[in-house]
């Protein structure tokens, strides 16, 4: 039997607030490491959630800051 590479993303979840990313820092070094996808997640209860400019929050932002922020300081 052969063994093959492991190829399963690095999974973490973020949360909005940037100061607390020391888990998506440290998931992003992992990825490089091992050179696997990373995977960002966030959860919220819900569907999404009411701003103050009429529109909605459905976290989207929240996974691109954290990705935008992954990129730049673990390429």
């Amino acid at each position: 039997m052969t063994s093959s590479p492991d190829t399963r993303p690095i999974v973490v979840g973020i949360d909005p607030d940037p100061t607390q990313w020391l888990a998506l820092a440290w998931a992003a070094d992992e990825a490089g490491r091992r050179r696997l996808p990373l995977r960002l997640v966030h959860a919220r209860r819900g569907t999404a959630l009411q701003i103050p400019d009429g529109g909605t929050d459905t976290g989207v932002g929240d996974v691109g800051r954290g990705a935008a922020y992954a990129r730049h300081t673990r390429p």
